[in-house]
């Protein structure tokens, strides 16, 4: 009885810091994501300036 408890609160423990980690992600997505048209903007205008140096 009482493993089993333990186990159900185990696997809630691990659900926690699973889901815990994935918020993380998705908020480390959506900082990438906003800094992304800034990147790519970047890019543009180096492989524009560097086209026209060489």
């Amino acid at each position: 009885k009482y493993s089993h408890l333990n186990n159900f609160l185990f696997h809630l423990f691990f659900e926690a810091q699973l889901a815990s980690v994935c918020l993380a992600h998705v908020k480390w997505a959506f900082h990438l994501l906003m800094i992304f048209p800034f990147l790519s903007v970047f890019f543009y205008i180096f492989i524009q300036t560097y086209e026209q140096i060489m």
